[in-house]
């Protein structure tokens, strides 16, 4: 196309000398051929530049190309975390509307200084001698305390073997004679240290679960050993209720991990017969 173009311009320069003078001399001709080597280095250049653009248009638009594609899959990733923000916004809601509930919930009406049968003291303090690391006896208040750390593994709310033995012997006492008119409040406590283990928030989900996954553990472990349900409650608090000050910073003290068997009259148990 370009020669055909600088052809066409040389024969209009030729065309246009002959008309005027019939003929063509040899520096008119040079001249004429000057300039077709002229128009054809323009239009050379010009094809080039146009090429450059071409290649320059090109390389654009696969830029732009990719950047709508790293555009799309960003906003892909922003709906995605959005979404996910939204459910952990709303888990954080239902959360809060349950620690309202349950800060805002009546305590669990345990006793203050009760009286028991005297075999039935007596029988629970030789318990607890036989079990001094495991647990203890406080005669005042009508309470057996057992410590979190003996009777489960870290953690978790599955009673270990020698608790639950001692457990089903404890049974066997409190489904005496001399304890028909009582019935056991178990109650679960933590120190203040958070759950960290992925697998253990899974199944307790917070400290409070924790407590009560305890006590409920120890309400089955009286009930295997032949304890009458119908006289056993039992439910956790948490952190909220510490026998002694945790170490600062979230540490926790042993003491305050503990369940709690509070040997209370039947009718503290609104549902007892």
């Amino acid at each position: 196309m370009r020669k055909v173009l600088a052809f066409a311009i040389a024969a209009t320069v030729l065309a246009g000398v002959m008309a005027a003078g019939g003929c063509v001399d040899a520096k008119e001709y040079d001249r004429v051929v000057a300039m077709n080597r002229q128009a054809q280095d323009s239009l050379d250049q010009a094809l080039d530049r146009q090429r450059l653009l071409e290649a320059e248009r090109a390389a654009l638009e696969a830029k732009i190309a990719d950047y709508e594609r790293t555009i799309a899959f960003k906003q892909n990733e922003l709906d995605l975390l959005g979404g996910a923000n939204k459910k952990l916004l709303a888990d954080l809601d239902a959360l809060k509307a349950q620690l309202a509930k349950l800060q805002n919930a009546a305590p669990l009406p345990l006793p203050g200084p009760v009286k028991l049968p005297a075999l039935l003291n007596e029988k629970l303090m030789q318990f607890a001698k036989e079990n001094p690391d495991l647990l203890e006896y406080f005669p005042r208040d009508g309470m057996v305390k057992f410590k979190a750390d003996l009777t489960f593994a870290k953690g978790s709310d599955e009673v270990t073997a020698d608790a639950k033995a001692a457990l089903a012997k404890l049974a066997g006492i409190l489904s005496g004679s001399e304890a028909a008119d009582f019935a056991i409040w178990a109650v679960g406590h933590t120190d203040d240290i958070p759950l960290k283990n992925p697998a253990t928030i899974e199944r307790h989900g917070s400290n409070l679960g924790l407590s009560t996954n305890r006590a409920v553990s120890v309400f089955q472990a009286l009930a295997d050993g032949g304890m009458d349900v119908l006289r056993i409650r039992a439910g956790g608090v948490s952190k909220y209720h510490p026998v002694e000050a945790n170490a600062p910073g979230e540490k926790g003290n042993p003491a305050n991990r503990r369940v709690e068997l509070w040997i209370v009259p039947k009718e503290l148990l609104l549902t007892a017969n």
